[in-house]
């Protein structure tokens, strides 16, 4: 109907009309080239042809061909102006798409201003914002760029208390915690523009698989600012995976005295004891495929993995430990095999209070409530503060018919983590007391 309308009013003509229908198809099709044939020829034949501009604009972008798309998108502004109400588009998703268009080309200013033309129309606009955050850091206007991504935030935190968008994903939301962050670091003299770049240079050299360039930029990058700690854990990590393993514990250990990384101290063990010939480098490869394969739900394959890491690796405590969980936590099964590989995982490493932990979750899947209590009290005893511990523990001492200590030890996990709270509220677990006033309380 819509289409007869504009049909009618002249907007389009018949034949630019189905130059646009087989522009559609031959993309769907995959046919990029005869999809940009066609809808130029659609604005050839109608110039205010809007629908077809935008599909050439936004099938430019796709292709890289970000100078025809900012073209074609600026064309389509100037069509929207007229006022065309036979073809209703989100005016602040073109200025989106031109402002990212320019950001790719290095246009910073007028990526700005695009950006900023569209969270005028849309204040709500959170990718816009964050977008412009970026662009803002990328030009050293911190003020600037701190205040568009707590922009994004507040748009974010706005669109899910009315219920109208999810709001963005999870990686998008630590996109624009990452450029606050990083803006107020540099406005702190945390670390120096110059120092970021090559970090962020060294990324881009890392991701493209060449892990030397990467390093020397990241040294550079730590030369430039000693407490960029990002550098020096991205720094450990390459030396870690090129065993250079004194190198990986002395860069390790930096990044524990600026900011205090669980994933790097677990990484400085394994650097330690790779060093010391405890096992070989291909047990902890066939460790962290396995790791990879549980997380991607490919959990068959994780089992093998592991196993063949326990093989290559007999003294490698953490690869019955992983084992030993995913068979109690993942599988629900094994749970005689779960256990002695969590208790030999133990005897290998006396101190990890994770493998307490997994081998408390352990007994109590086996429901040996007593027992899985008592190990969780051991975990806390050296990590008072894990909400991970502090919940496994209020599960264990719950089921063992102690209910205050579960809801002291639930309130301090909740007030660590509060997603635990948001857990508990469905789990049948905690169905004995869900309507107590002590839980509501908790979880209110």
């Amino acid at each position: 109907l819509a289409t007869a309308r504009d049909l009618q009013a002249g907007v389009y003509s018949l034949a630019a009309h189905r130059h646009y229908q087989v522009g559609v198809h031959a993309k769907r099709a995959g046919r990029m080239e005869t999809a940009i044939a066609a809808w130029k020829q659609a604005v050839a034949e109608s110039p205010r042809y809007l629908k077809a501009s935008l599909q050439l604009a936004d099938l430019y972008f796709e292709k890289g061909e970000y100078k025809q798309a900012i073209r074609t998108y600026l064309s389509a502004i100037a069509l929207v102006s007229e006022n065309q109400p036979s073809q209703p588009v989100g005016t602040a998703n073109i200025f989106y798409n031109l402002g990212n268009s320019y950001l790719r080309t290095q246009q910073l200013e007028a990526a700005v201003s695009a950006y900023q033309q569209a969270v005028d129309i849309n204040p709500e606009m959170i990718s816009a914002w964050a977008n412009m955050g970026t662009a803002l850091l990328e030009m050293e206007r911190l003020d600037a760029a701190i205040a568009a991504c707590q922009s994004a935030l507040r748009a974010h935190t706005t669109v899910l208390s009315l219920g109208k968008v999810s709001g963005v994903s999870a990686p998008e939301l630590r996109n624009i915690g990452f450029t606050l962050k990083t803006a107020q670091d540099i406005k702190t003299a945390e670390y120096t523009m110059q120092a970021y770049r090559l970090w962020r240079q060294g990324l881009s050299a890392g991701n493209r698989g060449d892990v030397q360039t990467a390093l020397k930029l990241w040294e550079q990058a730590v030369r430039l600012s000693p407490r960029y700690a990002t550098a020096h854990e991205n720094l450990t990590w390459g030396y870690f995976n090129l065993k250079r393993f004194d190198a990986a514990i002395q860069s390790g250990e930096t990044v524990q005295t600026l900011r205090p990384n669980p994933q790097v101290a677990q990484l400085i063990v394994f650097a330690s004891e790779l060093k010391a010939g405890k096992y070989p480098f291909e047990a902890y490869q066939l460790w962290e495929r396995g790791r990879h394969a549980s997380a991607a739900g490919n959990l068959e394959a994780a089992v093998a993995l592991l196993s063949q890491a326990i093989e290559a690796g007999p003294e490698f405590a953490a690869a019955y430990n992983t084992l030993a969980w995913l068979y109690a936590d993942k599988l629900g099964t094994n749970l005689a095999e779960a256990e002695k590989l969590a208790r030999r995982a133990l005897a290998l490493d006396p101190d990890a209070t994770h493998i307490n932990d997994t081998l408390g979750w352990v007994l109590y899947k086996q429901e040996r409530y007593t027992e899985a209590l008592t190990v969780f009290e051991q975990a806390l005893a050296h990590a008072p503060n894990n909400a991970e511990y502090l919940y496994h523990g209020s599960l264990a001492a719950l089921k063992n018919g102690q209910t205050a200590q579960a809801l002291e030890y639930l309130t301090q996990a909740i007030a660590l983590d509060e997603r635990i709270g948001q857990r508990v509220e469905t789990q049948s677990e905690f169905d004995a007391i869900r309507f107590t006033p002590a839980f509501r309380a908790i979880v209110r």
